[in-house]
């Protein structure tokens, strides 16, 4: 596996800390074992733990990721295996409106 670029991903700044569980759900995909590029479409929809819906497309070998109403998250590095399914490793944190500030229990950013 070739090791993951790790220059410009931003990482969570404290306050995000207590919001890192829902963060989590937002990011995963229950019961399932997505691997990169051997999907049999070109976009595909799954749900993520959290009940919302993601947009796995592809390009190629290009792939990224999206909830529905947001821009595209590339994948940087794909199919990195682990006990319990693939890592996709992604180059942003996808927060749909809304959830981080319901998180926060309503403080606005």
């Amino acid at each position: 596996a070739s090791p993951i670029p790790l220059s410009g991903l931003q990482y969570p700044t404290p306050f995000l800390l207590p919001c890192l569980p829902s963060i989590l759900q937002m990011h995963l995909i229950p019961g399932e074992s997505v691997t990169l590029p051997a999907l049999n479409a070109t976009s595909v929809h799954r749900t993520a733990l959290d009940g919302q819906s993601l947009v796995i497309e592809q390009n190629g070998k290009n792939s990224t990721v999206r909830f529905a109403a947001m821009p595209p998250a590339q994948v940087v590095s794909a199919n990195l295996a682990c006990a319990n399914g693939n890592i996709q490793v992604i180059d942003r944190l996808m927060l749909p409106a809304g959830n981080l500030t319901r998180c926060l229990g309503g403080m606005d950013l």
